[in-house]
């Protein structure tokens, strides 16, 4: 059974005419690395908010985990198992230091003194921070801030992450430091939902499903979506990394570069192999 399913989801926000998403079908299996893309308004935060309850929906089912969350009883323990990351890290922290930050979760679950300490130091082990656990929040780098987010939803051991355009906010070396994190968190069996306007983070997923104007238009490995003509991708409101317009080019200047070749160093791999 999928850890998450979506039957039929509609969603319509109480000040909206038109409806967010549409009629979405869609299963999350339980360790898979799951891409979200799509252009601005095409229902990506949307969705990834009804996959933890934050929102509940207008017509048809969301389960997780065998929960409904259409049942009021299973909000909380849809959130335990399902947390969420969003763009702006600021905006999710609440206390005082590192370590308070950390505790915040456990300690509104109700977990015992021992536990919570056993899970700050996981957690800050975890995503590197054990150094800072004493700083205030405010004296960290843009990427670490995003990490102490991570942390914060990793001590209430969730079953799976949603990350809402969590490095859109970042610097290349901050961005890179959230997203290989991500990748480690993945390669441990934790689900992943990852939803990104940036087309080179879509190849650390496994799938990617695209967004338009509410609807499931497509779903698929990274490598079938960048081996889409461009304009086609361009349709779609979605503009491939570099180094998928690098190896379109030589194709087009009849180099013939296997389908399965989407990093530059399986590019250049290649290359001097030729």
């Amino acid at each position: 059974m999928p850890f998450i399913e979506f039957s039929d989801v509609s969603f319509k926000y109480p000040e909206e005419t038109d409806l967010a998403l549409c009629n979405v079908n869609l299963s999350i299996e339980k360790g898979e690395f799951v891409s979200i893309v799509g252009a601005n308004s095409s229902g990506k935060t949307t969705l990834g908010r009804l996959m933890n309850a934050l929102l509940i929906p207008t017509n048809g089912k969301v389960i997780v985990d065998t929960l409904d969350t259409l049942d009021t009883n299973n909000i909380i323990p849809v959130r335990k198992r399902v947390g969420m990351i969003f763009q702006n890290p600021d905006n999710q922290i609440v206390a005082t230091t590192v370590e308070e930050e950390v505790a915040f979760g456990p300690e509104n679950l109700c977990i015992s003194s021992d536990q919570i300490k056993e899970r700050i130091d996981k957690a800050l082990e975890t995503t590197g921070l054990t150094y800072y656990r004493n700083y205030p929040p405010h004296l960290l780098s843009g990427g670490q801030k995003q990490l102490l987010a991570i942390a914060s939803i990793l001590a209430m051991e969730p079953q799976c992450i949603i990350f809402d355009e969590p490095t859109s906010l970042l610097d290349p070396s901050n961005r890179k430091v959230v997203t290989n994190k991500i990748k480690e968190l993945s390669n441990t069996g934790m689900t992943i939902v990852f939803i990104t306007h940036r087309m080179d983070e879509v190849l650390l997923s496994k799938r990617v499903i695209v967004l338009k104007d509410g609807n499931i238009v497509m779903e698929c490995e990274p490598i079938e979506l960048f081996s889409m003509n461009i304009k086609d991708l361009t349709e779609l409101n979605l503009y491939p990394p570099e180094i998928v317009q690098i190896i379109n080019s030589l194709r087009e200047n009849g180099i013939s570069v296997p389908k399965e070749i989407i990093s530059s160093k399986d590019l250049v791999d290649y290359l001097c192999q030729l």
